[in-house]
């Protein structure tokens, strides 16, 4: 397939007509093949096609997706969560468990069901857990926030939020951005597999106190590759 570039006449023949060069862009060899072509003032004006510019992908992002399976992790800490179900969806029913001076096992969510489509690079990655402690007060606090590669080990990012106590409310906290990989390099086929997907395991501080986790859900930001070429069209000079 040939795409035709052309260019300002430069030789005149009469004052009717100019000769011009122009090149057709070969798509099988990827180079331009000089032709001439002659140019009438007096005939039907043609198109100047020129050579073929490369497209740029689309900023995307996946919408809040939740994930399809919620777990115990048992690689850290010493507390079981219970339900961990509970946490797939934003509904009000909540997994749990109670820490007195201890640390939580992780609650693990994946399987989250994406589809970022071949080609594209990720440029963030955007987490967001619906969670409290059973009152307000000096309790409980993230211990450990993790994404989950697709080979199942966890990143060696920690995005916990170490300050603050959680509160006495269910509401969400966020971790990452649209900006943000996690200290990882990701592929569309790393994000799509069903491994792919985040931790958070919480401490207790104090006293006993039971802590609640509603829903973990996640965004991914990605810009699409390039879908072909784009051509420039104008009357010729």
């Amino acid at each position: 397939m040939s795409i035709i570039n052309t260019s300002k006449p430069t030789t005149s023949l009469s004052n009717s007509s100019k000769v011009v060069g122009y090149e057709t862009w070969d798509s099988n060899t990827s180079s331009w093949n000089t032709e001439i072509r002659t140019w009438n003032e007096m005939g039907t004006i043609w198109s100047n096609t020129s050579k073929p510019i490369q497209s740029t992908g689309s900023t995307m992002n996946t919408g809040t997706i939740s994930p399809s399976t919620m777990a115990d992790d048992a690689t850290v800490g010493t507390v079981t969560w219970t339900n961990p179900n509970n946490a797939k969806v934003e509904d009000g029913n909540t997994a749990e468990t109670v820490l007195n001076s201890q640390t939580s096992h992780y609650l693990k969510a994946t399987n989250f069901g994406l589809s970022i489509p071949v080609g594209a690079t990720i440029n963030g990655i955007l987490v967001e857990i619906k969670k409290k402690q059973v009152i307000d007060g000096n309790y409980i606090k993230d211990s450990l926030v993790k994404i989950v590669k697709s080979d199942g080990s966890f990143g060696t990012t920690n995005k916990a939020d170490t300050i603050d106590y959680w509160t006495g409310t269910l509401l969400y906290s966020s971790y990452g951005s649209s900006s943000d990989l996690w200290g990882e390099n990701w592929t569309p086929a790393d994000i799509n597999n069903a491994n792919f997907g985040t931790v958070i395991s919480a401490i207790g501080i104090t006293t006993a106190c039971t802590v609640y986790i509603d829903c973990i859900r996640m965004t991914v930001y990605y810009t699409t590759g390039a879908t072909g070429f784009i051509t420039n069209q104008a009357k010729p000079i």
